[in-house]
């Protein structure tokens, strides 16, 4: 096979050849290799690159949130962990998205402040100007100063700051009301 995209729903019930050329190379790093591992790797790629890590393959077994994980050490180095006042402003950015005129202020329950940020993933084939089909995802915290409760939302064919915001809006404001804080 090559690169481009095959359409292969014409040859259901059909026959297909596939023809080995005898070279097997990484998806990841293009190195030639006489073995693949976890859809296409080499064995150096395979054991360290993120998308083959135990949290992909197996998140069910995965031990990132004990601090246990071979990429542990990547994510800290390359990441805010480790610069000054990441979090504080992490914090900040999210409030204001979820505050007045921010794109995740839909999920808001009246009277109490909370961080917030929106995603919409696109996807699959592109439509007639420009335009995929899309997830969304919201994930956020409240009350803001001293939270309680952190949600991570996922709408199928969905998009971020409409969906996403209002489940979210729907969960913060029915916790509340159970805490005796909304009616």
């Amino acid at each position: 096979l090559s690169d481009q995209i095959t359409p292969i729903n014409e040859h259901i019930g059909g026959n297909i050849k596939l023809d080995w050329s005898g070279t097997i190379h990484c998806v990841k790093c293009g190195n030639k290799t006489n073995k693949s591992f976890f859809q296409g790797f080499c064995y150096p790629c395979f054991v360290s690159v993120p998308e083959s890590s135990e949290c992909i393959l197996k998140p069910e077994l995965c031990r990132a949130h004990e601090g246990i994980s071979r990429d542990i050490p990547i994510i800290i180095e390359d990441n805010l962990v480790n610069k000054k006042d990441s979090l504080s402003i992490v914090r900040e950015a999210m409030r204001v998205a979820a505050g007045p005129g921010g794109t995740a202020r839909g999920a808001s329950p009246k009277g109490i402040e909370i961080g917030g940020k929106t995603g919409t993933a696109e996807f699959g084939a592109k439509f007639e100007g420009d335009k995929y089909d899309s997830h969304a995802w919201y994930i956020g915290f409240a009350p803001f100063d001293n939270p309680e409760i952190a949600v991570a939302i996922y709408v199928k064919y969905g998009n971020g700051s409409q969906q996403g915001a209002y489940v979210a809006h729907e969960i913060f404001h029915h916790y509340f009301q159970s805490k005796g804080l909304l009616p």
